[in-house]
Parts: C-alpha cells; sequence; structure tokens
C-alpha cells in the first residue's frame, strides 16, 4: 500500500478512545467519581436532540382521566350547581326525617306501637262494627232494651190525669208503672224516674172512677205520656164555692174527704166522685192559699149542689157606702 493511504488511514485509528480511558482511569485515581455509561436510550437522545416519551403508568392514566373529566362541560353553570345542591340538601332532609322517625319509634314503648287507632284497618273495623251494632239496636228494639238494661241505662215516664168530665186535673190518683208507684199533684201530674227500658205494665186508679191498665213500651228518655182522662163510676158531687166579700166564683179550690179530691174551675164548681153516698157524710174540706181551711157536709141529694163560702186568710179592710156615708169594717 503505498504510503500517502496509509497517511489517511491513521486518523480512523481508535486513539481518541484509548485517549478518554486513560483521562477516566486518571479522573478515577484522582478521587472523582466515575463517569456513567451512556445507555442507548440517551445516545440516542443526543443524537436525535428529542425526549423520548415516557412508558404508560396506571397513575398517569388516573390523572389524565381526571384531567378529561375537570374539562368544563354544557352543565357547568351556576343555575345547574344550584339545583344540584337544592336535589342534595331535599334528599339529605329526607333521610334525616325517616331516620328521626325510626329512632322516635325504637324510644316508643310497646303500647304506644300497638296502639290500634294508628292502624286504618283496625278504625275502620271498629267503625263498621259500631254501625252495625247501632242498626242492630235500631232494627230489632227488643235485643236494643236487653243490651241497655244490661247496661244499666233506666229512663223515666211522666203523665197527666184528668177527670174526663170536668176536664180538671185530678190529685192524688195512684200510678204504677212496673213496680213503681206515685201519686198525681195538684196540677193532676206524676213522674217516675229509675224505670227498665222496654215493655212495662201501667195502672192508673182512684177512688170513685174506672181503672185503666195498658201496655206501654219505655224507651230512651223521659217517656211523656201525655193527658189521660178517668171516667168517673161512683157518685158525684157538685159544690159551688164563693168569696166570702166579693161573692166571686174562686178557682183552684180542692176538695177532699181523704180519699177523693177535686178542684174548682173558673165559675168555682167542684165536682166530686166519691164511692157511695155513705161516704158523702163525712167532713168533706175546702183548701186554696191565702184562703182560710173551711170544712162542710153534703147533702143527701148529689144532684143538689152545695153552696160554700171562703174569707181571706189575711185581715181585710173595706169601705161600704150607706145613706150617704162609708162605713170601714176591718
Amino acid at each position: 500500500m503505498p504510503d500517502s493511504e496509509k497517511k489517511q488511514e491513521k486518523p480512523s485509528i481508535e486513539a481518541p478512545e484509548e485517549s478518554a480511558d486513560v483521562e477516566i482511569a486518571e479522573n478515577g485515581a484522582e478521587g472523582v467519581p466515575p463517569v456513567e455509561e451512556e445507555t442507548p436510550a440517551e445516545a440516542e437522545v443526543e443524537t436525535t436532540g428529542e425526549t423520548p416519551e415516557p412508558e404508560a403508568e396506571t397513575e398517569p392514566a388516573a390523572e389524565s382521566d381526571a384531567s378529561e373529566t375537570d374539562e368544563p362541560t354544557a352543565f357547568d353553570d351556576e343555575q345547574t350547581d344550584q339545583a344540584v345542591d337544592e336535589i342534595a340538601s331535599k334528599e339529605s332532609d329526607e333521610a334525616m326525617a325517616a331516620e328521626d322517625a325510626t329512632t322516635e319509634d325504637e324510644a316508643l314503648p310497646m303500647s304506644h306501637k300497638r296502639h290500634f287507632w294508628r292502624k286504618k284497618w283496625l278504625r275502620t273495623l271498629l267503625v263498621l262494627l259500631v254501625l252495625g251494632g247501632l242498626t242492630a239496636l235500631g232494627v230489632v228494639p227488643k235485643t236494643r232494651y236487653v243490651i241497655m238494661n244490661a247496661a244499666t241505662v233506666r229512663s223515666s215516664f211522666s203523665i197527666t190525669v184528668v177527670d174526663s168530665t170536668t176536664q180538671l186535673p185530678l190529685r192524688g190518683v195512684h200510678v204504677t208503672v212496673a213496680s213503681h208507684t206515685t201519686q198525681t199533684d195538684v196540677d193532676g201530674k206524676a213522674k217516675l224516674t229509675g224505670l227498665k227500658l222496654g215493655k212495662a205494665s201501667l195502672e192508673i186508679e182512684q177512688v170513685g172512677f174506672g181503672q185503666i191498665k195498658r201496655t206501654i213500651t219505655i224507651g230512651w228518655g223521659s217517656n211523656p205520656l201525655g193527658t189521660l182522662a178517668l171516667q168517673a163510676t161512683g157518685v158525684q158531687y157538685v159544690i159551688e164555692v164563693h168569696d166570702y166579700l166579693s161573692e166571686q166564683p174562686i178557682e183552684g179550690v180542692e176538695a177532699s174527704d181523704g180519699q177523693s179530691s177535686a178542684l174548682s174551675g173558673k165559675d168555682g164548681k167542684i165536682t166530686l166522685v166519691l164511692s157511695n153516698t155513705a161516704v158523702a157524710k163525712n167532713a168533706i174540706s175546702l183548701t186554696k192559699a191565702g184562703y182560710r181551711t173551711e170544712t162542710i157536709s153534703l147533702g143527701d141529694d148529689p144532684n143538689a149542689p152545695t153552696k160554700a163560702m171562703m174569707v181571706l186568710a189575711r185581715k181585710a179592710v173595706f169601705a161600704v157606702k150607706q145613706n150617704g156615708s162609708y162605713t170601714v169594717y176591718k
């Protein structure tokens, strides 16, 4: 080979590498840390001048997803955020209310939990039973009375008794309803209380009058029977009563022999019914408030009226004009 060609091939000798090794060895000998060898990747970087992309890892992928989610969308505005907040608040309140109700229900005693009125089907059943019971009581009175009597429900009864001839009230008439007995007052009225409900016997009797017996029904309440007239069967005596001073008829005077009694009407007449004429020989008393009590005897003839005068119980002062002058009487 020619010398000129040999001279041209000398630069290709790896002399620089040897010098580098010598320099590294020298540096190492002087205590300087050795220089790391370049990896192929680093060499490639140096050659191309570009940074290689890192290998895909799990965490960077998550960060990439998060970055994609955080990107603004069409729903990212104030109204949407406010609606979402309201929905979340409402659901939270409902959840808390349900939790509070559950806590209170657990804190209540068993007696409150089992209270029947809280159950709709029990309330409905109770209403139906009550309505059915009321219907049964209305349709079957006998059953109604039995149930109410068993429940110690009691009622009352009232009646007015008059003379069928004079239509004036009769005093002292015996009125009996189911073993309960009373007498009529001066106005001919009688009232009984504490009576059981249902059918009961009524008996009305008075000396000199026909007896009345009938069956009545005692319902729930006062049971006013109204006015009942008695037919006279005895001897009737008429008494005419007048005021002693005014000679005017006196209304409301009671005549009695101890068994029978009668009142005077507006005309001052009393029709006293006695059992027989023998009783008429007994003394008859005449009484009225504000007057003195008078005692009379009846005549033998029942058809002949007996006249009687009554005097005021208080002192009376009156004047009589005679011959042009007045005379005062006390």
